[in-house]
């Protein structure tokens, strides 16, 4: 009699715990959170099908995310960083929180450290890696190539099959499709051009580098946290 309680009680709880929507997926620990959305739309691909997320929503190891042509979405990484996804982005999170290696499928995506001591991060591309060893920089995807642009500290920049150089604060740099070696300049004169119109994906800078005004780390915070 007492084994077919047990058994009736185990059978009465796997119902409730499935009937409840708890899943193997919603029993993982949580990376971050989605912190703002902007403009526009941010979904995630998940059970082969990109659904929206909201701000508050958990984001987890490996989520695929991306963002609509005006979209301008704020994530939270613990013990990681801030992540500005721009406009038409699709983005992977990385797996691993202390040696964080996420990947930028298309798009602009800037970053703001949160790393603890020792802690690694990387942003990869189809065509190069950016390892961050600073506070704040961009990346921009396309099918051209990719860019960096450092706000802060240094960058270690690399073509998929090239050697790192870095990209220090206020400098930008280009890796062309096909190319092992990075070109780039000043980062005040890139942002003249921008501020011509000529944007070729740095949208997302003029987020922060408004004319007239000098960008600072409570001003790069305060951009990607509200």
């Amino acid at each position: 009699m007492k084994q077919t309680v047990l058994a009736l009680l185990f059978l009465w709880a796997i119902t409730v715990f499935t009937l409840s929507g708890c899943t193997r997926s919603d029993m993982r620990v949580p990376l971050g959170a989605v912190t703002s959305i902007h403009s526009g739309s941010l979904e995630r691909f998940k059970d082969n099908a990109w659904t929206a997320v909201t701000p508050g929503n958990k984001l987890f190891a490996g989520d695929r995310l991306r963002t609509n042509d005006t979209g301008y979405a704020v994530i939270t990484l613990d013990r990681i960083g801030r992540f500005l996804l721009a406009g038409s982005s699709e983005y992977e999170v990385g797996t691993d929180a202390a040696d964080f290696r996420s990947f930028l499928r298309k798009g602009s995506i800037w970053y703001y450290s949160l790393l603890s001591k020792g802690g690694k991060m990387n942003i990869s591309t189809f065509t190069a890696v950016a390892g961050a060893r600073g506070t704040a920089f961009s990346v921009i995807t396309n099918d051209e190539g990719t860019d960096v642009c450092t706000c802060d500290g240094t960058v270690d920049f690399a073509a998929r099959n090239g050697a790192a150089f870095p990209v220090r604060a206020g400098r930008f740099s280009m890796i062309k499709k096909g190319e092992r070696t990075g070109e780039g300049g000043d980062g005040k004169r890139l942002l003249a051009q921008l501020r011509k119109g000529d944007l070729r994906g740095y949208g997302i800078c003029l987020r922060c580098h408004q004319d007239g005004k000098k960008p600072n780390d409570i001003t790069l915070q305060s951009q990607a946290g509200t």
